[in-house]
């Protein structure tokens, strides 16, 4: 562990429990799919300056992060599906094309496919 540390060590990484984890949040870009208030969604829109912490589950990964909106949209309704960058807080491994589970207060609110990290 301490030759891990002398070899990754600087103000952007940390070592934790054996793990490599970024300190700086990744983007990628994301095709996401709200759930409508009829399909067990959420209520209200989602808006680009108000950030929710959600956690997006997979198989593979599990992790919080925001969704951002692209230029030009100031909100996003339940039931419509957008493309968007999701912004994680630490670095995960994802593969392009992978599908995802969206979490709001241990609540499903969406569903999405990683297009390609930004």
């Amino acid at each position: 562990m301490s030759f891990l540390k002398k070899i990754f060590s600087s103000e952007k990484r940390e070592i934790k429990n054996d793990t490599l984890i970024n300190k700086e949040p990744v983007k990628y870009s994301a095709y996401i799919r709200l759930l409508s208030e009829n399909e067990g969604g959420r209520h209200h829109p989602i808006f680009n300056h108000i950030s929710f912490k959600y956690e997006f589950i997979d198989d593979g990964m599990e992790c919080e992060g925001i969704l951002l909106l692209p230029e030009g949209c100031d909100m996003f309704m339940p039931g419509d599906s957008m493309e968007l960058i999701i912004e994680v807080d630490s670095a995960v491994i994802v593969k392009e094309g992978s599908s995802f589970n969206l979490i709001l207060d241990g609540k499903k609110v969406g569903y999405g496919d990683i297009i390609s990290k930004l």
